[in-house]
């Protein structure tokens, strides 16, 4: 068996790319979801500085990479080292705040999937809405409340897990 070399391994463009990708989904999609939920514009950009919401949105759709990444198996050492690089780049986005952000979505998204799961959501969606609630509560500051923020959560939940699950597939 043939030693494992992170130079050559064709997930390391893409482990490089992560953080970078995910910060353009995240100021892509402020604007569709502005247009789709109007009423809660306000409650998006309320309280925070710029960039809060490409920051909260990136980090999720950063963390589902991560995660789909572990649960797809490629051997510690492989895992170890595409992680290694996109925790570089979330040094060099934000040296002070992304991981401490990454950490608090990973446990937000675990305390979300246990109550999800306990509450018998179907498991095909347990990703997108435990990923859309820490979405929600960290753009709300709160949890979410309203039918109209309800779908927000699966709307955002949604379209991050859909972007992101998939990351680590190569083009056939």
């Amino acid at each position: 068996m043939q030693a494992y070399s992170p130079e050559t391994d064709p997930l390391l463009p893409r482990a490089k790319a992560l953080v970078t990708t995910a910060r353009e989904v995240g100021v892509g999609s402020y604007q569709p979801m502005v247009d789709q939920f109007p009423s809660l514009a306000a409650d998006f950009a309320k309280k925070h500085a710029a960039g809060h919401w490409e920051f909260i949105v990136a980090t999720a759709g950063i963390y589902i990479a991560a995660a789909r990444l572990q649960n797809l198996q490629v051997g510690a050492e492989r895992e170890l080292a595409l992680m290694s690089e996109v925790s570089v780049g979330l040094a060099e986005w934000d040296p002070v705040n992304a991981r401490a952000c990454f950490e608090n979505c990973k446990d937000g998204f675990a305390k979300n999937f246990e109550a999800l799961t306990a509450q018998g959501v179907e498991p095909r969606f347990l990703a997108a809405g435990s990923i859309g609630l820490w979405v929600a509560w960290n753009i709300l500051d709160r949890p979410p409340q309203t039918e109209e923020e309800g779908d927000f959560v699966s709307r955002i939940g949604g379209a991050i897990t859909h972007g992101f699950f998939g990351w680590w597939n190569l083009p056939s």
